[in-house]
């Protein structure tokens, strides 16, 4: 991805993005500032469905997977 200026980015895994949840919130859960309340993917892919793939509802913190080939949007990070 190119953003910024850079293109060293890349999708965070499914622990580095739950540590944005903060349970104790919702809608969106979190305090990450300018966190919205959608669903966003992680690059980690369920192991036994590599077809698939975890992602986050930050609506309520909770984790699921689904398909790849469904659009949800991302936060990526940089890469150092």
């Amino acid at each position: 991805m190119d953003y910024a200026g850079k293109s060293d980015w890349r999708l965070p895994n499914k622990n580095e993005l739950l540590s944005l949840v903060n349970y104790d919130k919702n809608d969106p859960a979190s305090d990450f500032p300018g966190m919205s309340s959608g669903r966003f993917w992680t690059s980690t892919s369920r192991p036994n469905l590599p077809e698939r793939a975890f992602y986050l509802n930050f609506s309520s913190g909770g984790v699921s997977t689904f398909s790849k080939n469904v659009t949800r949007s991302v936060i990526c990070v940089k890469i150092y």
